[in-house]
């Protein structure tokens, strides 16, 4: 795990784009949260889970490494993902019951306030925002 990039915003944190990652962000994420005062625990389960879907996303779709950053601004919280794949964009899509996979972003969508994908030169990065109930 490394920093990257950091100017008066949070920094971006780096991860090896590998599945026994997931672990480790999903650590990284309940750090923050405490550190930025997230202490409702479906607050933190929520964001845990959705964090770590995009974090397999990245996983799943790119090469190398995947950064993470979680910024506060409020009663919302923004948790985005970082790849170097800006043309494969993500996709909510319909899976089949059987289906083992494919349903992150179903979640992303129905559990956050909203989501997006930002594309930057040589990098995407994908979001979702999250409405805090714990006082600031």
């Amino acid at each position: 795990m490394t920093s990257r990039h950091a100017d008066s915003q949070p920094e971006w944190v780096t991860f090896p784009a590998e599945p026994d990652q997931v672990p480790r962000t999903r650590e990284y994420v309940d750090e923050v949260l405490t550190h930025l005062g997230v202490q409702d625990p479906q607050n933190r389960a929520e964001i845990s889970l959705l964090a770590c879907e995009l974090f397999t996303n990245a996983v799943r779709y790119t090469i190398g490494e995947a950064s993470m950053r979680i910024r506060r601004d409020g009663n919302c919280l923004r948790v985005e993902v970082c790849d170097s794949e800006p043309q494969r964009l993500p996709i909510a899509i319909t899976v089949p019951n059987s289906g083992r996979s494919g349903r992150g972003l179903l979640l992303v969508e129905a559990m956050s306030a909203r989501w997006g994908v930002l594309i930057e030169v040589g990098e995407k990065i994908v979001w979702f925002e999250h409405s805090i109930v714990d006082a600031v």
